[in-house]
């Protein structure tokens, strides 16, 4: 007698993936064999690969935790049914092919990248025949697209400006999220127009953002929710209606308990301030003994414990006094030479600057382990220069935030320059804006002396 056997001919996904969905998120998937529409179970144990265009747009785990990485996964001897997990991480569609001996099947995913950026400017004051003045001191920017979740989602802001005049609040912007599809910047002073680029990166698990904000200077901030400090920094904006750049525009902002930040001076005239909390992550800080002493232009922090490739550090230089000193003795640039060091620079090698005694540094190092792939980069600009380009290792951008090792009251763009006057921290700020998948642009606004840069370009894993 003939025994006629039924194989399956093609094969068709049983699972519908949320629209838009955003990046980071573990979804369920199935898949199903079929014959002439009907399913049919295999005859022996079936590896289905699994693919994605783009290529690294999406990972496939084999638990609903998406913990354990896989390529592929496996339709059991007598079942017609395999399933997996798929993580998408590229912004836009990303393509899921699964692909059997009998026949491929693919499923669209369409996703919300993890990292939104945009400008907002500032305009110039006007002033009126009748004695008043048209004023931006507040702006609001789109955040598009919306988030999801503002407790998940946490805000790098540079802002830039030329000084005209005496009014270096000018270029002293603070800014926060003030719902899923905004962002609101302040200022204390405008005479001249300013700009701030800004990126927001939404992490769906994992991550905790806590907010603060005054238009005073209390010198503590209580957070609602104990953080685990090992797993926690601190980003920082403030701004101020000031001449000379001192103890009120060099504000630091200290974790240093799980509920508490610590503010130091309590003179600022407003701050902005996020405690990001975000599990994976390791997080080692400290405040340098005495600052820097006078006279010295670098310094070397050693002996921490190693940290791996993915690493960054985050420093705040702070003024103990209203004593004016050379803006070149005051702006510190960090860079990590090594995984257990941190590299402390000012004055841009100028051996002109006086470097004057710099009270305090706070520094917090960043190790992302595996939640981001981080590069350093350093580049000089000599006076004249506004801008330069960097070409980076290629990143995909829907997911990656560029920042600078060092943050001051116009947020995470600070460098360290030459310049000897006492209020330009301006020769130093920086807008580090992704341009293309492996540029970064550097630009500041005043060029009249020399600055370095050191920025991190973190590719993020959610």
């Amino acid at each position: 007698n003939l025994v006629v056997v039924n194989t399956p001919t093609s094969l068709v996904f049983t699972t519908t993936p949320p629209n838009p969905v955003r990046a980071g998120t573990c979804l369920a998937a199935s898949v199903e064999a079929r014959r002439t529409g009907v399913a049919t179970n295999v005859l022996n144990a079936t590896t289905i690969g699994l693919t994605v265009a783009p290529t690294g747009g999406a990972r496939f785990y084999s638990d609903a935790n998406c913990s354990t990485s896989v390529t592929n996964t496996t339709m059991a001897t007598g079942t017609a049914v395999a399933s997996f997990f798929v993580k998408p991480l590229t912004g836009g569609a990303n393509v899921i092919t699964a692909a059997a001996p009998f026949g491929s099947a693919n499923q669209s995913i369409t996703t919300t990248p993890v990292v939104r950026r945009g400008t907002c400017n500032f305009l110039a004051r006007v002033d009126l025949p009748d004695g008043g003045a048209t004023r931006d001191r507040e702006v609001s920017c789109p955040v598009s697209p919306a988030l999801t979740d503002l407790s998940a989602s946490l805000l790098l802001s540079q802002a830039t400006a030329v000084v005209s005049g005496s009014e270096l609040g000018v270029a002293e912007v603070r800014c926060r999220l003030t719902s899923t599809s905004n962002m609101d910047c302040t200022r204390r002073e405008d005479l001249d127009p300013a700009s701030v680029h800004f990126q927001v990166a939404e992490v769906p698990t994992g991550m905790l953002v806590q907010r603060a904000a005054s238009f005073s200077c209390p010198g503590t901030i209580t957070l609602t929710t104990p953080v685990t400090m090992t797993r926690s920094f601190v980003l920082k904006t403030a701004a101020n209606s000031t001449i000379n750049f001192d103890d009120e525009d060099a504000m630091v902002a200290t974790l240093t308990s799980p509920t508490t930040v610590s503010i130091v001076p309590t003179v600022c005239e407003g701050y902005d301030v996020q405690v990001v909390d975000w599990s994976g992550i390791t997080v080692a800080r400290g405040v340098t003994d005495g600052g820097i002493v006078a006279g010295v232009a670098s310094l070397s922090v050693t002996g921490l414990a190693a940290a791996g490739l993915n690493r960054a550090v985050l420093l705040q230089p702070g003024i103990g006094s209203t004593s004016t000193r050379p803006v070149c003795s005051t702006m510190v640039r960090g860079a990590l030479p090594s995984g257990s060091s941190i590299a402390l620079t000012r004055s841009a090698a100028d051996a002109g600057c006086p470097n004057d005694a710099l009270e305090s540094l706070a520094w917090e190092r960043i190790d992302f382990g595996n939640k981001a792939v981080v590069r350093e980069y350093t580049r000089t600009l000599a006076p004249g220069v506004p801008s330069v380009s960097v070409t980076i290792t290629p990143v995909d951008t829907s997911r990656t935030v560029v920042f600078a090792s060092s943050q001051i009251a116009g947020g995470q763009g600070a460098g360290e320059t030459d310049h000897d006057g006492f209020s330009r921290f301006t020769e130093s700020a920086f807008q580090l804006v992704l341009t293309n998948s492996t540029t970064v642009t550097a630009t500041r606004a005043e060029t009249t002396s020399a600055a370095v840069i050191t920025f991190y370009v973190a590719e993020l894993v959610p």
